[in-house]
């Protein structure tokens, strides 16, 4: 199996192999108790009481383990010939001394425990690839809300009166971007889009209720 590690990734597996020992152990037991969540980053704050590390190295070290989690899963492969697939490319990146037995052994052992954890780590990572999967993922929404003068007289424009309009800011993840779509709404538009939400608000928490019923875990798509 060939394994080609992305070179966005390649820091963050430099940061991935180069963990103490001891500090590997309570980031493992600390995901082996964590319950599944929607990102990296929020797996991240979920463990982060529980491990001495900086929350940039930690959300890094767990990126890269859900982006092997998921890429097994994909490749359908044993998670011991994954491991020794990524420890070949690890040797061929020069992120691992090949001629070092101990090195190379505990970057299998290592890969082959994130494997395993298919309760926190496997399902925040397939659930994030979920959500990702979508053309245009929200980002972030924003209302501005303006007063705009209404004038009158062609030598003397005088402002006469005034409306009250909105713009809807939706800035989306599209095909690796960050774009923002503009979208001008009055009082009107503003009731139909609450109506709109408050409605599948309201679907969710009846589809909630069904999901209570059966042996699912519900993922919070929240981080906070």
């Amino acid at each position: 199996m060939k394994l080609a590690i992305p070179k966005s990734q390649k820091e963050s597996f430099k940061q991935f192999i180069s963990l103490p020992d001891d500090k590997w152990r309570s980031l493992l037991q600390a995901l082996e108790a964590a319950g599944p969540t929607i990102s990296a980053r929020a797996l991240a704050k979920q463990v982060s009481p529980e491990v001495d590390l900086g929350a940039d190295q930690l959300r890094q070290v767990i990126l890269v383990a859900g982006s092997l989690y998921v890429t097994r899963d994909q490749r359908g492969a044993n998670a011991e010939e994954f491991a020794e697939a990524v420890v070949e490319e690890a040797v061929h990146e020069g992120l691992v001394d090949g001629g070092n037995p101990g090195a190379t052994s505990k970057l299998r052992e290592r890969v082959a425990q994130l494997l395993s954890l298919d309760h926190s780590l496997g399902v925040s990572a397939k659930a994030t690839q979920l959500l990702l999967s979508h053309k245009n993922p929200l980002l972030t929404a924003r209302i501005f809300t303006d007063i705009r003068p209404v004038f009158t007289g062609d030598e003397n424009p005088t402002p006469r009166a005034a409306v009250v309009v909105h713009t809807l800011q939706l800035v989306t993840g599209t095909d690796g971007r960050e774009l923002s779509h503009y979208i001008a709404l009055d009082s009107a538009d503003l009731k139909t889009l609450k109506g709109v939400v408050d409605r599948a608000i309201h679907k969710e928490a009846s589809l909630k209720t069904i999901m209570a019923s059966l042996p699912l875990v519900e993922i919070n798509g929240t981080e906070e």
